[in-house]
């Protein structure tokens, strides 16, 4: 289950006749999504302030994201319609994209990396909750005791992201409450980023220096949700060890 987030205003209503449609043209071929204005807008307020007021893009209904992944964006639309991330129940091609059963999870962690990346860029609270839970999720369910995070993934969002954001201290969290000497030795020559490794090894020498340590039930998720209020923290669902 999801937290709350307070939104901006009741959800909108997309069934309504003569809505207006937003076009975003994302990735350097500009691959063209078609989204009901009213929900894109409720869900980011990047793109309400994009398209809104004496702005080019709000005249024309159109937003130009050129560096961003077509696939990812493509996610973040499914989530707006669906109000889910991709599933088994989805059609195959786009499932395959964003899943496979044959590599322990790893495009799925990836898939979710990214995912979160896009949604701090553009200010999408919820669906950035979403996917840290799902990642929580996946990664602690896996059947593979060292199933985390490949190091480009970790490099990926340490490039992208502040080292403070919540899935940086979750990347962190997850190599040392789960990480094991065979997941390590196995990646003796990985190039993990600076920053990660510092942090990695800050969090081992608290912990050896008898500083607060990891609990036995788990890791708490609801820490790295960025809650932006106590009242948010409050009413999220996930304030429970898992």
């Amino acid at each position: 289950m999801e937290s709350k987030i307070t939104q901006h205003s009741a959800k909108p209503r997309i069934s309504a006749k003569n809505a207006s449609i937003a076009t975003v043209l994302v990735g350097p071929q500009k691959d063209r999504f078609h989204i009901h204005k009213d929900l894109l807008t409720h869900y980011s307020p990047f793109f309400r302030a994009a398209l809104s007021g004496n702005f080019k893009e709000a005249e024309e209904h159109t937003v130009t994201l050129p560096e961003e992944c077509p696939k990812t964006f493509e996610y973040f639309v499914h989530w707006l319609y669906n109000q889910r991330l991709p599933d088994e129940d989805d059609a195959t091609e786009f499932h395959e994209q964003w899943s496979s059963p044959t590599d322990d999870g790893e495009m799925k962690t990836g898939s979710l990396i990214h995912l979160y990346v896009l949604c701090d860029k553009y200010s999408i609270p919820q669906l950035k909750i979403a996917a840290t839970n799902e990642l929580f999720d996946h990664v602690h369910r896996s059947t593979e005791p060292t199933n985390l995070p490949e190091p480009e993934h970790v490099e990926f969002a340490f490039s992208q992201l502040d080292e403070k954001s919540g899935l940086c201290r979750f990347l962190v969290d997850m190599y040392c409450f789960w990480g094991d000497m065979e997941q390590w030795d196995a990646l003796r020559d990985a190039e993990f980023p600076k920053p990660f490794l510092f942090k990695v090894l800050s969090q081992y020498s608290t912990v050896a220096c008898g500083g607060p340590q990891y609990p036995e039930a788990g890791i708490f998720v609801c820490k790295y949700h960025e809650h932006k209020t106590g009242r948010e923290q409050h009413d999220c669902s996930r304030t429970s060890w898992g």
